[in-house]
């Protein structure tokens, strides 16, 4: 798959973004941070 925002990869998979941010922290989906931006 390419990159993916976190919104994207969500919506891709069928999940929610924290599902997205909690499989790649525990290593199950790949993944990584550009910029630092969050978005309140």
């Amino acid at each position: 798959m390419p990159e993916s925002s976190v919104r994207e990869a969500a919506q891709r998979l069928g999940v929610n973004q924290a599902r997205v941010r909690a499989l790649s922290s525990t290593g199950k989906l790949a993944g990584r941070r550009i910029g630092s931006h969050t978005s309140a």
